[in-house]
């Protein structure tokens, strides 16, 4: 099960329970359907803004595995990332949760709903490159971005774009939003979902560039900027031969959320 699907369930299951609401909306406004309608999409556009850091830490946990994810808990207490966190960041009151995942390319995954201090995905490649300092300085870079007033509206758009990119076909997703093309039959797949495709990639691509790339403050520290060198080597080093089990992980983050590497980069 690719990423995407995992969302594009819990989107489903976000819309399934908007729906009862307006069998009772309809019933006690007296029929009015446009009134119904927009009573409708208000609160699920309000759930969704609750809801969408919930459904990517979901989405992306049941991917990588309940157990997994335990064992997760554990190397972030042994690495230490909390108290680099609190180092980084000694004034806030509410720190985000922090999360590592098992994918060999260097990245962050962001996501911050309404009411939320937000969440952080940092793969095991990242840390694995960087200097005690300069992930304390990534910390602090990637929660000033998590704590900006669009964040949540960025996380809903970016789960919004996972439900739409869940009816395209893998190859012309690649093709189109990344520019490359993985090994395999161009057309492989039937008329029904080309067509979907065709009407929903133009939602797609909006969804997806309002979503991201975010860009950094012209003024960064020297530290933040030698990371930022070391993750480029590394990502130039493992284009060629990223772990299979987590393609579509990788797909997912480079379409809908902005990794480190696309944060920190000079303008």
């Amino acid at each position: 099960m690719s990423l995407l699907s995992c969302i594009f369930r819990y989107f489903i299951l976000l819309l399934s329970l908007v729906l009862p609401l307006s069998v009772v909306l309809f019933v006690f406004i007296g029929r009015d359907a446009p009134l119904v309608a927009v009573a409708v999409v208000f609160c699920f556009l309000a759930g969704l803004f609750l809801l969408s850091e919930k459904i990517v830490e979901r989405s992306i946990t049941r991917l990588i595995g309940r157990e997994n994810k335990r064992r997760q808990a554990s190397e972030f207490r042994n690495q230490g990332l909390k108290k680099s966190l609190v180092f980084a960041c000694p004034t806030l009151k509410r720190l985000p949760k922090v999360l590592v995942f098992s994918d060999p390319t260097p990245s962050f995954v962001l996501a911050r709903s309404c009411c939320s201090p937000g969440i952080l995905f940092i793969s095991k490649g990242l840390i694995s490159i960087l200097a005690e300092e300069e992930l304390r300085t990534l910390l602090a870079l990637a929660n000033e971005k998590l704590r900006q007033k669009d964040r949540p509206l960025k996380t809903a758009l970016a789960v919004l774009s996972a439900a739409v990119l869940h009816f395209a076909p893998s190859e012309w997703t690649r093709l189109i939003l990344l520019g490359r093309l993985e090994k395999g039959p161009f057309f492989s797949f039937s008329a029904p979902r080309f067509a979907i495709f065709a009407a929903l990639l133009p939602v797609a691509k909006f969804f997806t560039r309002l979503s991201g790339p975010l860009h950094r403050k012209k003024e960064i520290q020297n530290q933040a900027l030698d990371a930022v060198q070391k993750i480029k080597n590394q990502v130039l080093l493992s284009n060629t031969r990223l772990n299979p089990g987590y393609q579509n992980l990788q797909l997912f983050h480079e379409l809908t959320f902005s990794p480190v590497l696309s944060l920190l980069t000079p303008d």
